[in-house]
């Protein structure tokens, strides 16, 4: 049930998405520091209720546990161990890292928007059309597993960003450039319900939560890593860092998938 509770997690955050980028397009309608302001102070508005909504917050007794300092120290040696002994597993959390769809720097695609000639208002609805292409995906993810199985619907969930990447720097025309951008955007959700459930199967549940955050650090380490090389490359052209970004997923996804496929 791994991919559908993922899948429902991320559909929940693309629907905030769906409404904010719809608002954010019609409260910036001109580029104007007063209107960029504006949408600063919302921003921090809904930021502060969302931490509020924190403080109402449980946690299910069932699921409190007691660790000291030398029970933290044991789980965190125990997902090292994991990693070093279950090579599937080990060939799953490369493949997560490989083909990261570089969703942080999608929001680079604005200026090319804007150079062809996308309105501020037009730009916040593509945005919204975007997060409602990937609440469907993020909803339905697990559901490729059942039609394609397996092997061929990681292949497809690794694959299709870094494909759709490289299609959204050919894109000119203001109107294929926006289906270019909600297409990519929609397959980005794609991803991360169904490499979750592959990834849950081979975790142990007292130590899921270390193993989890030893992937997600690993991953924002490389994310800010070549953040700081398509920055460069976007400072000189658009165009190329979106092929740089497409090229790296689909080349990753070439090596890592097949081998991963194979233990599948």
């Amino acid at each position: 049930e791994m991919s559908k509770a993922m899948g429902l997690i991320q559909a929940a955050q693309h629907t905030a998405n769906l409404l904010a980028f719809a608002t954010g397009g019609l409260l910036i309608r001109d580029l104007t520091q007063t209107r960029f302001v504006m949408g600063i102070v919302v921003t921090a508005c809904a930021v502060a209720v969302g931490w509020l909504f924190t403080f109402t917050l449980r946690e299910s007794p069932t699921r409190r546990t007691s660790t000291d300092k030398a029970g933290s120290r044991k789980l965190l040696t125990d997902g090292l161990q994991l990693l070093r002994r279950n090579p599937q597993f080990r060939h799953l959390v490369l493949l997560t890292l490989a083909t990261i769809p570089f969703v942080n720097y999608l929001g680079m695609y604005q200026s090319r928007l804007a150079d062809v000639g996308v309105s501020s208002t037009l730009l916040g609805l593509a945005r919204a059309l975007a997060a409602g292409l990937s609440i469907l995906g993020a909803r339905y993810a697990y559901r490729l597993e059942r039609w394609l199985g397996d092997s061929q619907s990681l292949l497809l969930v690794t694959a299709l960003p870094g494909v759709l990447f490289l299609g959204a720097a050919l894109a000119a025309h203001p109107f294929w450039s926006i289906i270019a951008f909600c297409t990519l955007s929609a397959s980005m959700s794609l991803k991360d319900p169904i490499l979750s459930g592959h990834l849950n199967r081979h975790i142990d549940r007292q130590n899921r939560a270390t193993v989890l955050s030893l992937i997600s650090m690993a991953s924002g380490l490389y994310v800010s890593l070549m953040g700081v090389l398509i920055g460069r490359i976007g400072d000189t052209s658009l165009t190329a860092a979106f092929v740089f970004m497409g090229t790296t997923a689909v080349s990753y996804t070439h090596l890592r998938a097949h081998e991963t496929v194979l233990d599948l």
